[in-house]
């Protein structure tokens, strides 16, 4: 499952939206809401970051760089812990 985290200013999740590959609606959502900081964040049986993952994390950072929304991090929970993007250095 896949999903980006709205922050607020604390840092805390303000809304959460399930994105479906429809890029305009989801911006429309992030602009409307006037997001600031997300997080993109999965749940999944291994914590590893696929190739995918990758592509995934640094097409949505450039994306959302452009509409002056920060990629705070991408993190993968698994029942036996978590991956940070950020902490791994790969955002």
């Amino acid at each position: 499952m896949l999903t980006l985290v709205i922050l607020d200013e604390d840092g805390q999740p303000r809304d959460r939206l399930h994105p479906d590959g429809n890029w305009p609606c989801l911006v429309a959502h992030l602009l409307a809401s006037d997001a600031r900081r997300v997080i993109l964040h999965q749940r999944r049986g291994t914590a590893a970051p696929q190739p995918v993952d990758i592509a995934l994390t640094r097409s949505l950072h450039r994306r959302l760089r452009a509409l002056d929304i920060h990629l705070a991090d991408h993190r993968i929970d698994t029942p036996s812990g978590c991956f940070s993007f950020r902490d791994a250095g790969l955002l």
